[in-house]
């Protein structure tokens, strides 16, 4: 049965690759969703900074002190907005990248020669489709998860707030509610995976995509749920061996720039 699970997902992994070469200009839309989502993330943090610096005492406070972050309502609120906004744009912008990727695989599929070069019919098209007429149905997805998410940092904020005031029974009942928002949260994100593929491969609205995930789950059982965690092992280890990689690097150039400068420096005290 495993074998049988294995061979099917080799042969889901060698179709979408096939269809990601073919459509190379995936990875640029990949490479500007990740460009847009760097300037999201530091527009929001200038803001978080921005407001807390202005919010809370500082003057009293050294270099090695730390900031009072003790909330009140209004705080909390904000926290929360800037949270949600946060999460919200960065779940659109991932989720139209998927759509549009979905779009692609199918039409890869279905109409191969549609979709056979960088910037091909079935990828402009599937583009269009996840930020017009599928936007709507991105953006319900990403809401309902980013404020799960967000309730989730706050209460984590909250709990260390609770914990550094000495109060065990309030950090005790915020870690009983982080952990339920924590297994909401893996429970929409893992039905949003599902249900967004159906809306860049059939085009239905987000309501209606959840339904036939259901329906799926429901008719198919485990093999499914199955199938896709054997996919999602090999896609792991091709991200694992990437950051290996990078981390190689990120180590093995300083090692390198200060073995150079050090001999730049030898030979500048001998030719003095």
């Amino acid at each position: 049965t495993f074998r049988r699970y294995a061979r099917f997902s080799a042969s889901n992994l060698k179709v979408a690759a096939s269809a990601i070469t073919a459509n190379l200009g995936l990875f640029a839309l990949g490479s500007i969703i990740g460009c847009v989502l760097m300037m999201w993330g530091g527009i929001i943090s200038v803001l978080f900074k921005f407001y807390f610096d202005n919010n809370n005492d500082t003057s009293n406070c050294d270099d090695d002190c730390e900031m009072d972050m003790d909330m009140d309502g209004v705080d909390l609120l904000i926290y929360f907005l800037l949270s949600c906004s946060f999460i919200w744009t960065w779940l659109v912008s991932i989720y139209v990248g998927q759509v549009t990727v979905a779009g692609v695989v199918g039409t890869y599929w279905t109409v191969p020669r549609e979709a056979e070069s960088c910037c091909s019919s079935a990828l402009v098209n599937s583009f269009i489709r996840s930020v017009t007429f599928s936007f709507g149905s991105i953006c319900k997805g990403a809401l309902i998860l980013a404020v799960v998410k967000a309730l989730r940092v706050l209460s984590d904020q909250l709990r260390d707030q609770e914990r550094q005031n000495n109060n065990a029974a309030g950090s005790f009942l915020l870690c009983i509610l982080t952990c339920i928002l924590q297994l909401l949260e893996d429970i929409i994100e893992y039905a949003n995976k599902w249900a967004l593929s159906y809306v860049g491969l059939y085009g239905f609205n987000y309501i209606d995509a959840c339904k036939e995930v259901l329906s799926l789950l429901k008719n198919r059982g485990w093999d499914a749920i199955v199938t896709d965690d054997i996919s999602s092992y090999v896609t792991f280890m091709f991200t694992l061996i990437t950051g290996l990689l990078n981390g190689g690097v990120a180590i093995v150039l300083p090692t390198v720039g200060i073995l150079a400068n050090s001999e730049s420096v030898d030979k500048m005290d001998l030719f003095w």
